[in-house]
């Protein structure tokens, strides 16, 4: 009896490593995934221009010329192009200057 109870105890013992070694290598991949994406994205930067709105630009049109895979479709640019020169609507002027985000 004392014998079944010991190989008891060293299953569960070696099971329990098992589980916390599992938990310690996954979550290590996990954080380096992390960590390669975080990286990737470092290395762009993001900067700005002011271009000249010329006839029949839509702000669709300059979101095609200028917008980079750091945003996740053309809304999410257009919205920052809005937002940083204090546009309410979806019309611009010609003649009028805008500053646009980009990355490199």
């Amino acid at each position: 009896m004392r014998s079944k109870s010991r190989h008891i105890i060293i299953f569960f013992v070696v099971f329990i490593i098992g589980i916390a070694l599992f938990f310690f290598f996954t979550g290590r991949r996990g954080a380096n995934e992390v960590e390669a994406r975080n990286t990737d994205l470092s290395e762009s930067k993001k900067y700005f221009t002011s271009i000249e709105i010329e006839e029949g630009d839509t702000l669709w049109e300059i979101a095609d010329r200028y917008i980079t895979s750091e945003y996740k479709d053309k809304d999410e640019y257009i919205e920052e192009v809005k937002e940083m020169n204090h546009i309410t609507g979806s019309i611009i002027q010609t003649g009028s200057t805008l500053l646009i985000p980009y990355y490199e």
